[in-house]
């Protein structure tokens, strides 16, 4: 099966403002690209992933691109949803059979949990999802890939959920306490420092004095 992965990418600048309380605004932005790597490096390294669409209005991004993969550039940010559904539709074009959105914020997602979603999701219909610790999405795999619309935003993974049964499909759940943490908030870094990675995500806190203050 052809799958696409599909990284929504706010942007460098605007990415994680919540962080800056913590953090310099430079090691914010390190902090930004170094999550968008680790999420590219274990796409990268699955073997069931066919292409893999990063969407951006941010060029600045385009040293830790693959050689291998797209970069598509929008003249202005339209919203996750807009750029996912354009990325989507460039999928089709390319023959996709199903697509995998995964959030550009996720340092710990591993080839092998990318591997084991593509794997639950070979019959055609499916949904899979996988929640955050705050009721978002982390996961949403897709085949066909327009079966459902994208409706990340506030109580994302219940919306999902939603248009799956409106579309009388029982979706797959893919529950990982990796996958569920996204690095959104200072809180969020206590959760991360608990597992033993190699991460750039994790380097680059090494760097602050951020990592050391938070309990193990």
């Amino acid at each position: 099966m052809r799958v696409h992965v599909i990284i929504p990418f706010k942007g460098v600048m605007e990415s994680k403002s919540r962080l800056v309380s913590g953090i310099s605004d430079d090691m914010r932005k390190r902090l930004v690209i170094a999550m968008l790597s680790d999420v590219i490096s274990a796409v990268t390294f699955s073997k069931k992933v066919s292409h893999l669409i990063v969407i951006t209005s941010d060029k600045k991004i385009e040293n830790v691109m693959p050689k291998n993969a797209t970069l598509l550039l929008e003249d202005k940010p339209r919203g996750i949803n807009q750029a996912i559904i354009e990325a989507t539709e460039y999928s089709i074009n390319m023959n996709a059979e199903a697509t995998l959105v995964i959030p550009a914020d996720l340092p710990l997602i591993t080839p092998q949990d990318i591997n084991t979603i593509i794997s639950k999701g070979k019959s055609k219909p499916a949904v899979i999802l996988s929640p955050s610790l705050t009721g978002g999405t982390n996961i949403l795999y897709r085949t066909p890939p327009q079966i459902i619309e994208p409706k990340f935003g506030r109580n994302s993974f219940h919306a999902h959920l939603n248009e799956s049964k409106k579309m009388n499909i029982e979706p797959k759940i893919y529950s990982s306490p990796r996958v569920s943490l996204d690095l959104d908030e200072i809180e969020d870094v206590k959760k991360l420092v608990q597992y033993e990675n190699h991460t750039k995500t994790f380097e680059i806190l090494h760097e602050t004095e951020l990592i050391f203050s938070q309990p193990k």
